[in-house]
C-alpha cells in the first residue's frame, strides 16, 4: 500500500463529490435559450416565469427538446410521446397539444421555440 496524504485524499473526495453534483444537475435540466425544463422538480419556465403544463404537454415539450432541431413528423411524436403502434393515432391530437404548448410557453416570450415545418411536422429550434 503506498503512503498518502490525508489532505490530498479529501480534495479528490471533494472534487468527485463537487463533479458528481454537476453532472447530475445538467442532466436533468434541459435549457433551451430562456425556455427550461427540469426533470427533477418537473418544473417549466420561460424568462423566468413559471408555466403550467398538463403530463401530456409536459412529456412532449421535453421530447422536443431532447431532440433539437429535428423535424418530427407527428406520427412519430404519436408513438414517441403517447407510446401508440407504429401507424395509428390521430396527428389532430398532436396538433392540439402543439397548439396547446405554444399558447403556454410562447405566452408573453421574447422569441417563438416551436416551429411548423409544413409537410414534415414540427420542430424546436435553439
Amino acid at each position: 500500500m503506498k503512503p498518502f496524504e490525508l489532505a490530498e485524499l479529501r480534495a479528490r473526495i471533494t472534487a468527485l463529490l463537487r463533479r458528481g453534483k454537476r453532472d447530475r444537475t445538467t442532466e436533468n435540466v434541459l435549457q433551451l435559450n430562456d425556455l427550461r425544463l427540469d426533470s427533477d422538480t418537473y418544473q417549466v419556465s420561460v424568462d423566468e416565469n413559471s408555466v403550467q403544463l398538463t403530463s401530456t404537454e409536459y412529456r412532449l415539450l421535453r421530447y422536443l427538446m431532447e431532440h433539437p432541431n429535428q423535424a418530427l413528423s407527428p406520427g412519430h411524436l404519436l408513438q414517441a410521446v403517447w407510446e401508440y403502434p407504429p401507424n395509428t393515432g390521430d396527428p389532430d391530437l398532436v396538433r392540439a397539444h402543439v397548439r396547446n404548448l405554444r399558447a403556454k410557453i410562447e405566452k408573453g416570450a421574447r422569441r417563438k421555440y416551436i416551429r411548423t415545418i409544413h409537410g414534415v411536422g414540427y420542430m424546436i429550434s435553439t
